[in-house]
């Protein structure tokens, strides 16, 4: 296994410091003054709630990651030896969410994922780290991208999205999803029109981009080619970690892009098979309505750049202008009035100021999404529209969706640009 040197700690103090320094404007102001007190005073008030919720305490070790909800961040900790990332969110999703890729693959004759312990508490829970393993073996990549096929053809039919290489990791032979809150989502469709749309939204399908430094690493859940990464050391680097590796190369075949076309062909056909079991109260997919998911209306990277130039000009109204008006130009993963539209870049817009990664989540049996002061009502809820995407399964149509799913995956690997959804708005937000 992989030492765990790729999750990126620092001692509490380190944070707040390095969090202050982020935010200290040249320029001082009253207002400004009063906005960076509020945000520190956050900060400490989400350090004081661990203190409280983590078993064993352990404030020199922080875990690197964006903050939601007031400075809330995913916390890196043991319990009994083992290593856990504390989230501060409800990991209910994510438990369902095992028992259905067990189940599924019970169904299969196959595992699909490494299973791992999850302890879901009142609105938090610990997560235990997978940490990624090498393939020692041809035959372990023939598996891996076997199972890729798998995972990405059951979160495909569920309505998922989001299951880049950030969320993948390449334990061995066993592709892993290690946040599951996306896993279902609400739409005004059953299916796209677009079916490639779709698989753009999923995310997992392999591909290889030009990052804005120039330099070529992949995109999704796993190389599909031997690329150089754009690291210095490959044991630093959290890509490299979540992607199927024998040494410092990654494993590529044309027969391994055939692997992860059957995986995806055989689980949507058996799926079809037992699909009036699947949508019935006795199968762990109907556990899903009772999952609170998150909703993303916007990239998160989109956000991170964003919150970067805030910080860089904390308190500069004509930044924050700049920046308001990115928004008002960047595209919503969902159709949204002018009405919601105002109202979530005024939300954004706040918890961009305050340095928080904008969030939204909503009940899987519901269809109403808050936006700021508004609410956006979906014809179908998550946990209904992966149900009827189900039930309109035929092994049929899962043939037909495999063939697209393919060919896309192959084109995928023959383009080379910059990542489509974020390079839109990359101009705008360079200018700023």
């Amino acid at each position: 296994m992989y030492p765990l040197q790729f999750l990126k700690t620092e001692s509490f103090s380190e944070a707040r410091s390095r969090l202050a320094d982020r935010i200290h404007s040249q320029v001082g102001s009253a207002s400004r003054k009063s906005n960076q007190d509020a945000i520190l005073c956050n900060f400490d008030r989400a350090r004081a709630e661990l203190a409280q919720r983590l078993p064993e305490p352990d404030f020199e070790r922080w875990l690197i990651q964006e903050s939601h909800n007031g400075q809330r961040r995913p916390v890196l900790c043991e319990i009994k030896g083992k290593p856990f990332i504390y989230k501060p969110r409800s990991l209910q999703i994510d438990q369902v969410w095992g028992e259905i890729v067990s189940f599924i693959g019970e169904m299969l004759g196959d595992r699909i994922s490494l299973g791992r312990e999850i302890r879901c508490l009142n609105g938090y829970g610990f997560d235990q780290i997978v940490g990624p393993k090498y393939l020692t073996s041809t035959l372990m990549a023939s598996r891996y991208y076997t199972r890729l096929g798998y995972l990405a053809g059951l979160l495909w039919i569920l309505g998922g999205s989001d299951a880049n290489g950030e969320n993948v990791i390449a334990n061995g032979d066993f592709p892993t999803l290690i946040d599951a809150e996306l896993a279902v989502g609400p739409s005004d469709d059953v299916y796209a029109n677009d079916i490639e749309a779709e698989f753009n939204r999923l995310a997992i399908a392999p591909r290889i981009v030009n990052t804005f430094g120039g330099a070529s690493i992949s995109i999704g859940a796993s190389p599909i080619k031997s690329v150089q990464c754009k690291h210095a050391k490959v044991e630093g680097c959290p890509w490299c970690h979540h992607v199927p590796r024998h040494g410092n190369a990654s494993f590529y075949s044309d027969t391994f892009l055939t692997d992860l076309s059957q995986g995806f062909n055989s689980i949507l056909t058996h799926i079809a098979k037992h699909k009036t079991y699947l949508i019935s109260t006795s199968s762990p997919i109907s556990r899903l309505e009772e999952v609170t998911c998150r909703v993303t209306l916007r990239p998160s990277t989109l956000y991170r750049i964003l919150i970067d130039k805030s910080c860089a000009h904390y308190g500069n109204s004509k930044i924050n202008s700049q920046i308001e008006n990115v928004l008002h130009k960047s595209p919503c993963r969902h159709i949204l009035s002018n009405e919601h539209s105002n109202s979530l870049v005024a939300d954004e817009m706040s918890a961009i100021v305050d340095i928080d990664v904008p969030y939204y989540k909503m009940g899987a049996s519901c269809n109403s999404l808050q936006i700021g002061s508004k609410q956006r009502i979906f014809k179908y809820s998550p946990f209904e529209r992966a149900r009827m995407r189900i039930a309109d399964l035929s092994e049929g149509r899962a043939e037909k969706i495999s063939i697209k799913w393919e060919s896309f995956v192959r084109k995928s690997l023959d383009v080379r640009g910059e990542i489509n959804e974020l390079g839109r708005n990359n101009r705008a937000i360079t200018n700023i």
